[in-house]
């Protein structure tokens, strides 16, 4: 047969480089067997059955503290102020993306194009709210784009 034994040595002329390898599925030190058996790590699942199960419960009982930016507390802020005057309208779509909700104000042309304006100015007005406050933010974060390797310039 061909098939790969994991917990054979590869190549007889590399048994002490292989010995020394570190393996993730062996226990490191084997007189602390029973304090790693017991020892909870927040990352690693204790019961594979219930996956979905433990990653929810970690994700409750250890919440993330976010702390946000002023701006873009105030693109959530724009963002927010649009979506409650969205859904103080009659006959709307509860799960609305923002192309949505653009679409519900500015509607389509007789080609099937959305229109670039609505009639309606509060909706004007508050687009045009987030779309500054979006700028404003764009302009923040772009630096960090770069710095941080996420495009290159």
């Amino acid at each position: 047969k061909t098939t790969t034994n994991p917990f054979r040595v590869q190549n007889p002329n590399r048994v002490e480089e292989e010995k020394t390898t570190t393996n993730p599925f062996r226990v490191q030190n084997p007189n602390r067997v029973e304090e790693e058996k017991t020892t909870t790590n927040p990352f690693r699942v204790q019961n594979p059955n219930r996956v979905e199960e433990e990653i929810a419960s970690h994700i409750i009982h250890n919440p993330i503290s976010l702390q946000f930016s002023e701006k873009a507390t105030q693109v959530f802020n724009a963002g927010r102020a649009l979506w409650q005057y969205y859904h103080s309208q009659p006959n709307v779509n509860v799960n609305a993306s923002l192309y949505d909700i653009r679409e519900h104000f500015q509607g389509r042309n007789d080609k099937g194009k959305m229109n670039n304006k609505s009639q309606d100015e509060t909706y004007m007005t508050l687009i045009k709210t987030l779309r500054e406050s979006l700028k404003i933010l764009a302009k923040k974060i772009e630096p960090k784009v770069y710095e941080y390797g996420f495009l290159k310039e």
